[in-house]
């Protein structure tokens, strides 16, 4: 599923890091699925306005709130303040 060279791996650490499985699953998918929608627009620097794009793009597909607070948190969005990034 990962496209970008050097994601696996980063991938990887963050799972591994992650205490349980559930949480390891979760993550997971989020994560492929940011990948996916990344590699599928215009390959821009990631930045504050790729993730706030992914979180727009997922408010489009009228996910319930919780869920995109889920998807979004492996890509740096505080679920309480989705201006915030985490790196």
């Amino acid at each position: 599923m990962l496209r970008v060279a050097g994601l696996e791996q980063s991938k990887n650490a963050v799972l591994y890091s992650l205490g349980t499985a559930s949480s390891q699953t979760s993550y997971g998918h989020a994560i492929d699925e940011f990948i996916g929608w990344y590699c599928s627009e215009p390959r821009f620097a990631f930045s504050r306005t790729v993730v706030l794009r992914y979180r727009f793009f997922l408010e489009q597909k009228n996910l319930a709130p919780s869920t995109i607070n889920v998807r979004s948190r492996p890509c740096g969005v505080s679920p309480m303040k989705p201006q915030t990034l985490a790196f």
